[in-house]
């Protein structure tokens, strides 16, 4: 997930430097924000997981919550 966050800064260099718009350097830097810090949020929530999980029962029923999968 983070490479794909850091990868999509590449498009919004060029969008800057090159002038294509403010909503194009707009959406650019939401995508390239909000990838990244999913992959942060990932990497903090599978070093709390050990601490958070009590059974392999909870396991089971935190891990697809975790990801959004209601």
């Amino acid at each position: 997930m983070m490479l794909i966050g850091l990868l999509a800064g590449l498009p919004l260099i060029l969008a800057i430097d090159l002038g294509w718009g403010d909503a194009s350097v707009h959406s650019w830097a939401v995508a390239h924000t909000s990838v990244t810090l999913t992959g942060v949020g990932f990497i903090a929530i599978s070093a709390a997981f050990d601490h958070l999980v009590h059974g392999e029962t909870r396991a089971a029923g935190i891990a697809p919550d975790s990801l959004g999968a209601h």
